[in-house]
């Protein structure tokens, strides 16, 4: 819950910043954050086996069991497969520019979901339960530097080595030519606005990320030294 909270959170403050979305409803976005991650938990359920322990397919199956009066058939549709489309953005499904309604609200849902990953407590408290250190010299600090400064994406796989490294990816997913606001650049309403926004959310992480690379060099240089 404190997951969709933040989403929610999100939400609320790209429009609070004087940001829009062309041509959507915003209650249909709305009513996808509450529910898109209603399957998490259920993975390994036998009543969703078909789902193949893919939480968000599971979210897209209980979201038709649900009533909702004031969203219409049509409507309904379209955030069903916002919802199971959430873990899986536009790009990844190998579309480029979101053009059907149901792209673009899939898409917009991805963004304020990722949104959550440049969330400092929430990645620091996902390392301490996995054990995942802050760095793991699998990068170099000018290797991080130069990732840092490029906007270019880390490696998939080796997102999850490093706290330093999982903060890096969901920035750099976030770059405006990143997978995510890519395809929905061009439905962003005062899209100046859109950019003081994301730049002003990503700040933490990147004080973080610097934090953790100066704390490094130091660390070095006492090494050295000794």
């Amino acid at each position: 819950m404190e997951h969709i909270r933040r989403v929610y959170d999100a939400f609320s403050a790209f429009y609070n910043a004087g940001c829009s979305i062309i041509d959507i409803d915003p209650r249909i976005i709305e009513i996808a954050i509450i529910l898109h991650d209603t399957g998490k938990g259920l993975e390994s359920s036998p009543d969703h086996i078909e789902c193949g322990k893919n939480h968000a397919l599971i979210s897209e199956k209980l979201f038709w069991t649900f009533f909702i009066p004031w969203i219409d058939e049509n409507e309904k549709r379209i955030v069903a497969q916002a919802i199971k489309w959430h873990n899986k953005g536009l790009r990844n499904r190998g579309i480029d520019t979101a053009k059907t309604i149901e792209d673009k609200v899939a898409q917009f849902l991805v963004l304020f979901d990722c949104m959550d990953g440049l969330n400092i407590p929430r990645v620091r408290s996902w390392a301490e339960e996995t054990g995942t250190p802050e760095w793991d010299d699998y990068l170099s600090s000018e290797e991080i530097d130069a990732y840092l400064a490029s906007g270019q994406k880390l490696p998939e796989e080796i997102k999850n080595r490093s706290l330093l490294n999982n903060l890096l990816f969901n920035l750099n997913l976030l770059s405006e030519d990143g997978e995510v606001i890519r395809p929905i650049r061009h439905l962003i309403g005062n899209y100046e606005a859109f950019r003081e926004w994301l730049e002003k959310s990503k700040t933490p992480a990147r004080e973080e990320i610097r934090r953790i690379l100066l704390r490094k060099s130091n660390e070095e240089k006492y090494h050295k030294l000794a």
